[in-house]
């Protein structure tokens, strides 16, 4: 059983559902319709982090409490693992790499800050109540950058360069307190963008974003640059729902990439930061009609399982922390090869989101059937077995890779 008591702002909920504990939240006025979240202290019994800390009863799980604002009374629905991981990742993008409430005397100030950011006290997340309470605002921005100088996009402490590094570094100067940022996904090591989108959320809802981005532009090296800054856009109906807000990665409806080759004899030094030369990618020279002929293989709704790196050290991780199978089926809407001139060709590909260097391996493939060394086949082989030879086909270089643009309903 579970009871509702209303006293001084907060609705105490008494009782428990299974092993689930619920904790007293805030109770702002909201329409009956929405969902708020509230923070659950059940765990799956023997869960632990890959490090080995086991997962302390603070570390942020949500479940959410239909609101009837004529009674003022809120009923738990369920506590069970959110999707929804600290620092708003979706659980497959959610850096493992330490639990969010473990501190050691090795804690360095910033990764302390990054904590603290996410949680209050008493271990609660911070960042949905701040939302739904007005206290801050979500902001969102596009960010180009070349990545031949960066570990990738995701930070991965203070002695290596990212994207996300420098980003957070400029917010974080500019406002003189810790902003995390949130993208839409991550790109790789040397892996380069003009329309990466990320979110962060600020005190001040009347932000001069001009302003900001002309000054966060001034702090940052020359090869990162963020533009189109606005407020983001309203959360989708099922989010309202669940009171949750937009999200840079929850509410991306696609992605375009793009991947440019020479097949040519001699490439630019111009070029070589931005583009692969074909034939040494492969091995050999490339037949660019078997280009033409492959590449629609890659189109359609399949599981891309075989098109990935690390799958069963991913679906480890994510049954490990209690949020079920680690789902492999993508979708490519599109996958065309285009004519550049001068040698120079274009692989651009339109999909709903890729797993970790499945763009690469797609690549990687279709380079190893145009040079001669696997016939067009090997792609429906791959679909159907879910494994790809690594020693006959390898990740395609990640320069030549482009993240163009993440495509967003209410955000351009």
């Amino acid at each position: 059983m579970l009871a509702a008591v209303v006293s001084g702002g907060f609705t105490l909920l008494r009782g428990s559902v299974g092993l689930a504990t619920a904790t007293a939240v805030p109770t702002p006025p909201l329409p009956s319709h929405v969902a708020m979240p509230v923070l659950c202290r059940a765990r799956p019994r023997h869960q632990r982090w890959p490090n080995g800390n086991m997962l302390r009863p603070s570390a942020g799980f949500i479940s959410h409490l239909a609101v009837d604002t004529s009674s003022a009374t809120r009923v738990l629905r369920a506590c069970t693992p959110s999707p929804i991981a600290p620092h708003g990742r979706a659980e497959e993008d959610f850096n493992r790499s330490t639990p969010p409430h473990t501190t050691t005397n090795k804690e360095s100030q910033q990764a302390k800050a990054r904590r603290e950011a996410r949680f209050d006290e008493e271990g609660e997340y911070r960042v949905f109540r701040e939302l739904l309470e007005g206290k801050k605002t979500r902001f969102v921005s596009r960010v180009m950058y070349d990545g031949t100088n960066y570990k990738g996009f995701q930070f991965q402490g203070n002695d290596l360069p990212t994207v996300q590094g420098v980003l957070e570094k400029a917010l974080s100067t500019r406002f003189q307190t810790y902003v995390p940022v949130v993208a839409a996904g991550r790109t790789d090591t040397g892996v380069h963008s003009i329309g990466q989108a990320v979110h962060f959320d600020l005190p001040n809802a009347n932000e001069d974003l001009s302003q900001l981005a002309y000054s966060m532009n001034q702090m940052m090296p020359e090869d990162v640059r963020v533009w189109n800054m606005s407020v983001a856009p309203p959360s989708s109906p099922s989010q309202v729902e669940k009171g949750w807000p937009w999200s840079s990665m929850l509410n991306a409806r696609g992605k375009r990439y793009s991947y440019r080759l020479f097949v040519g004899s001699v490439l630019s030094p111009l070029d070589r930061l931005y583009r692969v030369h074909a034939s040494q990618a492969a091995g050999s020279p490339i037949n660019v009609d078997l280009l033409h002929q492959t590449i629609p293989k890659l189109v359609g709704k399949h599981d891309f399982a075989g098109f990935s790196n690390e799958v069963d050290k991913r679906a480890t991780l994510k049954m490990e922390d209690g949020l079920g199978e680690f789902n492999t089926v993508r979708t490519v809407y599109s996958a065309e090869v285009i004519n550049e001139g001068g040698g120079n060709i274009r692989l651009d590909f339109h999909l709903d989101g890729a797993l970790y260097r499945m763009v690469r391996n797609m690549v990687g493939a279709l380079l190893a059937v145009a040079a001669g060394r696997l016939e067009p086949e090997v792609i429906d082989e791959i679909f159907a077995t879910r494994v790809r030879d690594s020693r006959l086909i390898h990740a395609a270089p990640a320069h030549g890779l482009t993240l163009d643009t993440v495509l967003y309903d209410g955000y351009g």
